[in-house]
């Protein structure tokens, strides 16, 4: 059975939006949940709870120009998605306050350099149905796959497609997210993720101060059909509430025994 994705449409006051755009999205979701389920926001980012969700952002891209990118229109579009029915409920919620203006003098969202964006289109859309025996798909990133690596003393290293341990550092941050979603490899026969790049590439993101290593393109991914279920909709990898990893299905095939 498909699920439902959401997509936001914004309009800018000035075309144009910080490289770090990303944050931005962020901090917008945070407060129009923050207003509208406060209790909610509290569980989610106050007590830091893992989020199911994940956001990819088309920017008409016009040039990069100092610390901002320079649109070609004031228009920008994010498509949001959510493994969890009664979160993705809460967040459309909000978001239709937002744009309906039900908070006074909150209809605009204020951005740096004297910017703003509205809310202006809430909609939502079917997903790619995923069969039962699918266990094999080949997918396309709508916002880079970040693959995070905890080094001793608190410090984060960042992996691409490229370097030894990727797929292994995969499995282990996919596993752990898994698990806190009481879905442990007891309860569904998990087979080991394996993403093999078909036309990968290898990016850079700034992302708050940070430049994050992280792969893009489309790939082969092989894995149990419930991890691909819920790869697709809460996104794959690690920051994905932070606008990574979101991906869609180009076509899928069940994998050789």
């Amino acid at each position: 059975m498909s699920k439902l994705r959401l997509e936001l449409k914004f309009l800018l006051k000035q075309k144009c939006i910080p490289l770090d755009y990303r944050s931005v999205i962020l901090s917008f979701i945070k407060s129009v949940l923050e207003k509208k389920y406060p209790e909610t926001y509290n569980e989610l980012y106050l007590a830091n709870r893992m989020k199911t969700y994940s956001f990819s952002v088309f920017l008409p891209v016009d040039k990069i120009e100092g610390d901002r990118f320079l649109l070609k229109e004031n228009a920008i579009s994010v498509k949001f998605s959510c493994a969890d029915t009664k979160m993705l409920m809460k967040l459309y919620n909000s978001f239709l306050s937002m744009k309906n203006s039900e908070y006074e003098g909150c209809d605009e969202y204020p951005l740096p350099g004297s910017n703003s964006m509205k809310l202006v289109g809430v909609n939502y859309s079917n997903t790619k149905p995923i069969f039962g025996n699918t266990n094999k798909v080949v997918i396309k990133f709508l916002s880079p796959l970040v693959v995070r690596k905890n080094l001793e003393g608190g410090k984060n290293f960042y992996l691409n497609y490229y370097d030894d341990g990727f797929a292994k550092t995969l499995q282990f941050v996919v596993s752990n997210y898994l698990k806190i979603r009481n879905i442990p490899d007891g309860k569904v026969a998990l087979r080991p993720i394996k993403p093999v790049p078909v036309t990968g590439k290898r990016l850079v993101i700034k992302y708050k101060d940070m430049n994050i290593d992280c792969s893009a393109g489309v790939f082969e991914l092989e894995a149990s059909p419930q991890i691909i279920e819920e790869a697709y909709m809460a996104g794959m990898g690690s920051r994905r509430s932070e606008g990574f990893g979101l991906f869609d299905i180009i076509s899928a095939k069940e994998a050789d025994a």
